[in-house]
């Protein structure tokens, strides 16, 4: 789909980078790219670990109704997509056959 497109081009880079802008409606827009593009579980789990989350923990209070709801639903977004991923990754874990002695 789209967000796929967008993140295979260099979208979601652009954005992160973004995140930063001294511009206020840079920043709005930026923030709102993240967190349409972390609805798809697939792109969420990617940006853990880059140091996004920590980005858009600093906008949650950064006195900007939008970003700040942006922010958040980004955040929501990426936590939900982890927690499905490992409980996938449990799932998987606990259905393997166990070995004698185990």
């Amino acid at each position: 789909g789209g967000i796929e497109l967008v993140h295979q081009h260099g979208g979601m880079e652009l954005f992160i980078g973004l995140l930063r802008a001294a511009d206020l409606s840079v920043r709005y827009y930026a923030v709102a790219g993240v967190q349409n593009m972390t609805s798809a579980p697939e792109c969420a789990v990617r940006v853990r670990g880059t140091g996004v989350e920590s980005l858009l923990e600093v906008m949650l209070d950064c006195g900007n109704e939008q970003i700040e709801r942006c922010a958040a639903g980004a955040l929501a977004n990426i936590r939900r997509a982890v927690r499905t991923e490992r409980e996938k990754q449990g799932a998987a874990a606990n259905s393997r056959p166990r070995q004698p002695g185990q």
